[in-house]
Formats: C-alpha cells, structure tokens, sequence
C-alpha cells in the first residue's frame, strides 16, 4: 500500500521537482518506507511506499528502458506470481520480486489489455514516452483511490485529494453539486470530489491523457449483468463459494510482513478470519473495537471474543472512549481530504492494528453481494417500509439524511438554485440506469457495490487505515466473487426472513452458532450518544459569524438543527444527528482546506490512543 502523485505538463514545459516533493510528501502517512520521485520531460511521478512485498527490491517510481516506460503504483497485485510466470514463457527476465515489476512489465506488454488479468486493489499511473500517453487505472471495485484534475495546462493525479490541491496552480474552489450529494449521503459519491474540478477515476476503468490533453476514458470491467442465474443446485452454489473465498484469501495473505485480521464476531469478518487462520496454518492476530457498557448494542467485544477463542487466534481489544474522539477531528478531517459523516470506528481499529501487523483483512463484501442489509427487504417486501415506490426508490430512501426539502431549507437561496436540478436521488438512478431490467435483487446488489460500498466504505476504510499506514485488504470483494454473486439465485440469499443464506450455510459448520444467530450490527460509532459530549467543539465550529460568512448555509437551519439535537428533551433521532454531522463535518473541512491561504500538507499532531 503506497500514496502515488504526478504531474503532466500538456504545454511541453517541465514540471517543477520541488512541487512533486511537496504533492508525493502530503502522503507520508501512507508510505513512510520511503519516497521516490522522478523527472523526465513533461512528466513528473511521485511515490510513498509501505512496504509489504520484495522490502528490498520494490522502489518506484519504477523504469524500463531507460525511462521510456514508467509506473507508479499504490496496492498489491494479488495474482502477480501467475502473471509473472506467464510474462517469463514469452521471455521476460525480471530483476526483481515485485508485483511492481510484474505490472510494469505486463502493460508494457500488453497495454491496457493487461488489466482484465490482475486480480487485486490498485491505482497506478503508467508513463509510456512512445505514445506520450498517461494511463491511470483503478482496481474493479475501486478499493483503492484515484483523483485527477485536467485543465488546458496539465493533468495533476494522486491517491489523496490534499497532494493535488497543494499544487500551486490549482485553484480550491466548493463543487456545490458534490455538496448538495454530500449532505444527502454523507458522503461525497463517485465521480465527484468535494473540489470543483477534480473526478475520480472509475473503478474498473482507466483513462488516458495524450500530450494534446485529450481524455479517454473505458471500462475493462464492470459487474456482470447478463450472467445465467439458478442454474446450479444449492449444494453445488455452496461448493464453488467456498472455493472461491478459499483461493481469495490465499492470494490475499501472500505478504513478506504480518498479516491480522478484523473482528467483529458477525458472520463476514468471523470468515475472513476463520479462512487466513487456515491459510497461516493457524496463526494469526484479530482485533476488536469496543464502546462501553453505556452503549452496549454498539459493543462487540464479547462476540469478537468467542470467535477469536473459537479460530485460535491472538486478540486484541479497546474500548473506544466518547473523550478520545474530540482531539482526533481536526486529524480525521485532514486524513478524509473533504468532508465525511462517517468512519471513526475504522480509525480506531486501524491504529491499534497497526501496532501489531502491518496488514489487516476486512470483512467488507457479503453484506452487499448477497443482501446482508435490511434494505434489500425492499425487493422482497417492499411493504415493511414507511416510504413508497419501486425498490429501487425504497432502497436509496434508506440511505438519504437530508431530503430535497432539508435542503431547501438549509442552503441560501443561489445555492440552492445552482443545485436544485440534479436531485441526489436521480442522480444515483441515472448513473445506474444500466440497471434497468435486471432482477430486483441483483439490482439493488448493484446499486449497493456502487454506491454505498464505493462511496462510504471503501473510502473510510482506506483513508482511515492510511492514517497509521495499515495496508488493509478486504477478500471477499475479490471479483470474481462479485461475479459469482451475480448468478446465485435469490433463495440463496433471502429466504423468508433470513438474509445472506449461502454465505452462512457454507459458514455454518464453521463458526460458533451464535454467529448466525445475534442481530445485525454495522460497524459504527454511537454517534447520537457521543455527539452531546463534543456539543461545545461543535458550536465553536459552527458559529454564526463563520455561516453567514461563507454564504452557504442558512445560519437559521443550522441553529435550529443544533436546538433539535443539543436541545432535546428525548432521544435524538438518527437523522436529526446525522443532518448535523454532516453540516459540522462540512465546515470543519471548509475552515482547515478552504480559509486557509496555503493547505495544511501534515496532519494536525495527535496524542497517542492508549491501548491496553
């Protein structure tokens, strides 16, 4: 796991070293092994390195031919020892053991032909001075990120969105649609990013900037839609799951330094740790996150225990502390690199991990492959929920915290008029309008890898685990079980009442019984409970003066949704806080990337969480 940057000048001039090293060091937290850069030309590339496979051997940015060809590479290449030895039948001779190497190699090769072989979580940039063309790539599930901006005068790319806009040349300017997104999903969704400007690379896509600065963009994979479905028999279904979630973990644990596991004690995480227990020959380390008696259902420790007992694997435990949290906003802010409502938890977890392995494995997958959340009820029994429509509609209605009329109400009036026509809701429609005519569960599995998975787990678990410079895998997203997902009939993955049935009879002589039997519970903070005890840092970033300043937000909404959380005489609800976060997070984020005249390229110091 690594940070990459770079810079093409589209002009013929020659990018400045200094500015390279400014970008590529903004991301010392996700590669503090070492940093590279090189310069040649009109194109600059950066590299921060964690080293996790060939320490010795795997330096980039990496060259071939003196420089004609040139990568940077943030993640891992799970298959590279297959395609290494494919490579070597046609008479490629490698002086390394990376899979950086192995990559190289292969585009140059085959080009773009060669990302439909890899199987792996990765963002690259590939330099190739024959055709004066950059190709940057990302993974199929978008595990790893990729920014980039595009103007007349260059392409500026880096894993993290502070490595670009500390160029001197850019321009920090609010995207208000990213925004109005923002507020009703918590998060800013594929393919904006909060800055006007700069987009996200596809998952499962690439594009190519040539030296005139045109843009092409393809997909070299996407989910299957179009796969036969039920054609198997259930036993046969179980036999070829398990297989594949066998082979994805031994791929995933191929490392030169330790490999642990997180552990909820819920049905993925407890089988992503049962599998590289095995794959380790028994030895391994799991850790757990915690949240006190006062909020027991969040507390997950005594789950995460038993299966720990149950697998044989060395534990860990904390408990999260509602006083932990305020000193880490500031730091949080600037490791997300825009605004975010979600993701403590994965940053607690990732700090104690970090103390112990340098690579973890997350249960991430199950729930979105094979309807594992209550929303996906929806296409089954639409009628348990408040809210009409087709499921489609019913499905993201769960996702939404402010509504088209919250934010009506909370931007001033040219805001709201500069993004009333791209309501959230549509907006995430059309983007998945491909959906159209695909069975209703598999159509909601879609909008979940897309949208939710993409745009609020993926990014929190790789920003959160950047921050203490954990490489943090998730097997279960392998693709090929995506793929596989996509033909399982939908008995096997709701049955009456039960949800995600295949994953857990396979699992089932496994695990403690009592795995499959607890209630759902996803991998968050207390956040209603926790929000009263940071009340005043809240206020103090949300005061008048600052809102009716940035001429954003009405100072009225945002006092009266202030009242409706700090001020309440019952149980906050969910959205009511959720609403708040989110407008708190936004200009916490504002106020340390915006208002300020040059952009804070090293995290705000951070007092060590003390681990027992």
């Amino acid at each position: 796991m690594c940070g990459i940057s770079g810079i093409y000048e589209l002009r013929g001039g020659c990018p400045s070293i200094k500015t390279i090293e400014e970008m590529t060091d903004a991301m010392i937290h996700r590669g503090p092994d070492g940093r590279g850069v090189w310069v040649k030309g009109p194109v600059a590339l950066g590299h921060r390195r964690l080293s996790i496979i060939d320490i010795k051997g795997g330096e980039q940015p990496m060259l071939a031919m003196g420089g004609a060809y040139a990568l940077t590479f943030n993640g891992e290449i799970y298959n590279y020892l297959e395609i290494r030895e494919e490579l070597e039948k046609t008479g490629v001779v490698f002086r390394t053991n990376s899979d950086t190497e192995v990559l190289l190699q292969a585009l140059i090769k085959w080009g773009s032909n060669a990302l439909p072989k890899l199987n792996g979580m990765f963002a690259f940039a590939f330099w190739d001075s024959a055709r004066n063309i950059m190709l940057l790539a990302r993974d199929h599930l978008g595990i790893k990120p990729l920014y980039y901006h595009v103007d007349p005068d260059r392409l500026l790319f880096a894993s993290d969105l502070t490595a670009i806009v500390c160029h001197p040349a850019f321009e920090r300017k609010v995207d208000m649609k990213a925004l109005s997104h923002f507020m009703t999903w918590r998060v800013v969704p594929y393919p904006y990013s909060i800055y006007e400007g700069i987009r996200q690379v596809s998952p499962g896509g690439f594009i190519e900037v040539d030296g005139d600065g045109r843009v092409t963009q393809e997909r070299y994979w996407d989910i299957p839609l179009d796969a036969p479905v039920g054609t198997k028999t259930d036993q046969e279904y179980r036999e070829e799951l398990e297989g594949l979630i066998q082979d994805a973990l031994r791929l995933q644990v191929r490392s030169d330094v330790p490999v642990g596991a997180f552990l909820s004690g819920g049905v993925d995480s407890s089988t992503v740790a049962y599998y590289m227990m095995s794959a380790q020959q028994g030895k391994g380390n799991t850790f757990t996150i915690g949240f006190g008696d006062a909020e027991s259902d969040f507390d997950e420790r005594r789950w995460a225990k038993d299966v720990s007992r149950h697998i044989g694997s060395r534990h860990f435990e904390h408990m999260a502390k509602a006083y932990e949290i305020e000193p880490l906003l500031d730091a949080v802010t600037w490791y997300y690199g825009q605004p975010n409502g979600t993701g403590l938890p994965n940053y607690f977890v990732s700090a104690m991990a970090r103390q112990h392995v340098k690579v973890a494995l997350a249960g991430i997958g199950p729930d979105e492959c094979f309807a594992g959340y209550r929303r996906f009820l929806a296409a089954t029994k639409p009628f348990i929920f408040p809210y009409g429509g087709d499921s489609e509609n019913i499905f993201l209605r769960s996702l939404v915290s402010f509504t088209p009329q919250d934010k009506k109400s909370l931007f001033t009036d040219d805001v709201y008029e500069s993004v009333k026509e791209e309501d959230s809701i549509d907006f995430i429609r059309r983007q998945n309008s491909y959906l159209n005519g695909v069975n209703e569960l598999n159509k909601l599995c879609c909008l979940d890898l897309r949208h939710y998975m993409l745009n609020d787990l993926l990014f929190n678990l790789d920003k959160m685990s950047m921050a203490h410079s954990l490489e943090v895998r998730v097997p279960l997203l392998d693709y090929r079980i995506v793929e596989f997902a996509m033909t399982v009939p939908e008995h096997l993955k709701i049955r009456n009442w039960e949800q995600k049935v295949l994953m857990k009879q396979v699992m089932y002589p496994r695990l403690p019984k009592h795995v499959f039997l607890r209630k759902k519970h996803g991998f968050s903070l207390p956040k209603e409970a926790w929000m009263l005890r940071v009340e005043a840092f809240i206020r103090d970033v949300l005061c008048k003066n600052v809102i009716e300043r940035r001429g954003l937000m009405r100072w009225s909404s945002v006092s009266q949704l202030m009242d409706e959380v700090f001020n309440c005489n019952t149980r906050v609800s969910w959205r009511a806080a959720n609403n708040l976060w989110n407008v708190f997070a936004f200009e916490l984020w504002a106020q340390k990337f915006i208002d300020v005249s040059h952009v804070p390229t090293t995290p705000p110091n951070v007092a060590s969480i003390e681990f027992g």
